[in-house]
């Protein structure tokens, strides 16, 4: 195991889980020239849209269908709105103790000020 830094906070390349430090996995994140062409237009299509392409997104892309897939599900039709979506993502993140994904779920309510002064 890796030692926790001197604040007793997990480095950034680690996480906690039932009081226990583990190292985190690195991943290999693909490139565009290394996906098929389906997720090709999908790495374009997400860089127009919100400007860059995240890495777990392109992770996903190391299987040919994997990433459409996950995003057919992420954006179907539901209940609830935007702002609910990303606050139980929020929670999720929380509850799992992601830092990677806590960063991430934070920004996209900041960015669509979901939550000024709210939390």
């Amino acid at each position: 195991l890796i030692q926790p830094s001197s604040s007793g906070q997990p480095l950034p390349h680690q996480f906690r889980t039932n009081e226990k430090l583990y190292p985190m996995k690195k991943f290999n994140v693909p490139t565009r020239n290394e996906v098929t062409p389906d997720n090709q237009a999908i790495f374009d299509n997400l860089e127009k849209a919100v400007g860059f392409l995240p890495n777990l997104y392109a992770t996903y892309a190391h299987n040919d269908t994997a990433l459409s897939d996950y995003l057919t599900l992420a954006n179907r039709k539901t209940s609830l709105s935007a702002q609910e979506k990303e606050i139980v993502n929020l929670v999720v993140s929380q509850v799992n103790d992601c830092a990677y994904c806590l960063a991430a779920h934070t920004a996209i309510g900041n960015w669509y000020r979901f939550w000024p002064n709210r939390f």
